[in-house]
């Protein structure tokens, strides 16, 4: 009896023991911040449905791209020992693009989840330069000026409250859904008149947009210049360019920018090719000023710490 009294006592004051006792009492007290962290999880995907729900009804997270002038023109080539003819597209990005946009942000609420959507006012205006045909190397003969149309992208149709009239040279054009081009996958297109002894062409026009979270751009003109207002206090300037001057204040935020063609990795005119644009768009999100949810899920992650150094200090204090 003596023997296995002094073997327990020995095991009792053994380091080794002390540390497999520290570290399953230590795995113990985890198992409630796991639960804990379960629960968080569930809450964020909760969450995320009701903002996916909300943005679906409301409007998505916009980017609105272009706009982009096409002109189709005839190519003959050989196939099989036959003349066939082919219709391909001439794209041309403006020369310049000014965009004014007055963001108007809203927390709609479902339960106790809260989502930012908002309704934007645009305004958007530039100018083409048609280029020299013969450069690039086309016959004239065989550009189709008669069915030339714009696109512009926009990825939430539903999103659109106004009727959109595009303004070019002083005619109006009313749109129709569809982009008729292969690098924008929704939008809008409208066909327009273009004179082959004219060059310069202005544009102007409206887009009354609803949207969640997000609202981004992308800069096709040679010169983008983007000007945005809103009473929106917390936002995150985001996408492949800064502002250029910003001011945030309790009241909103201002912001502009400048891109040049340079700065990005697609040419004013191209044919044939297919370009992605989306890399180049910048933007803004409209965040929510605390995000419960992830401030919880940080704080459970120092459960471990707190557990773990605890326990430690009581084993230096055995030892």
């Amino acid at each position: 009896m003596k023997t296995l009294h002094e073997a327990q006592n020995k095991m009792a004051k053994s380091i080794s023991f002390k540390i497999i006792v520290i570290g399953i009492l230590g795995l113990l007290l985890l198992i409630p911040a796991g639960m804990i962290q379960g629960l968080i999880r569930e809450r964020q995907q909760m969450r995320d449905e009701v903002v996916q729900e909300i943005s679906d009804k409301w409007g998505n997270s916009q980017e609105i791209t272009g706009p982009v002038l096409a002109i189709p023109w005839f190519e003959y080539i050989q196939d099989q020992g036959k003349i066939q003819k082919v219709t391909r597209l001439l794209y041309i990005l403006p020369e310049t693009l000014e965009v004014k946009g007055e963001i108007n942000p809203e927390i709609r609420y479902r339960g106790i989840y809260k989502v930012v959507v908002y309704g934007s006012d645009i305004k958007i205006k530039g100018n083409f330069l048609i280029p020299s045909i013969e450069q690039l190397k086309i016959d004239p003969k065989n550009i189709d000026w008669s069915n030339a149309f714009i696109s512009l992208g926009i990825p939430d149709m539903r999103g659109i409250q106004n009727e959109i009239l595009i303004n070019w040279e002083d005619d109006e054009y009313h749109v129709e859904p569809g982009t008729r081009v292969t690098f924008i996958r929704s939008g809008i297109s409208s066909n327009i008149t273009i004179n082959e002894q004219k060059k310069n062409y202005h544009f102007q026009f409206d887009l009354l947009l609803n949207g969640s979270q997000h609202l981004y751009f992308t800069p096709v003109g040679k010169i983008t210049n983007v000007h945005l207002t809103s009473t929106w206090n917390n936002p995150s300037f985001t996408g492949s360019y800064l502002p250029d001057h910003r001011e945030v204040s309790n009241t909103g935020f201002v912001a502009d920018w400048q891109v040049l063609h340079l700065n990005r990795n697609y040419p004013q005119v191209w044919k044939n090719s297919i370009y992605t644009l989306s890399p180049s768009n910048f933007g803004i999100d409209l965040l929510l000023p605390v995000d419960e949810y992830q401030k919880s899920y940080r704080s459970t992650k120092y459960a471990i710490m707190f557990i773990g150094l605890t326990f430690i200090i009581f084993l230096f204090m055995e030892i």
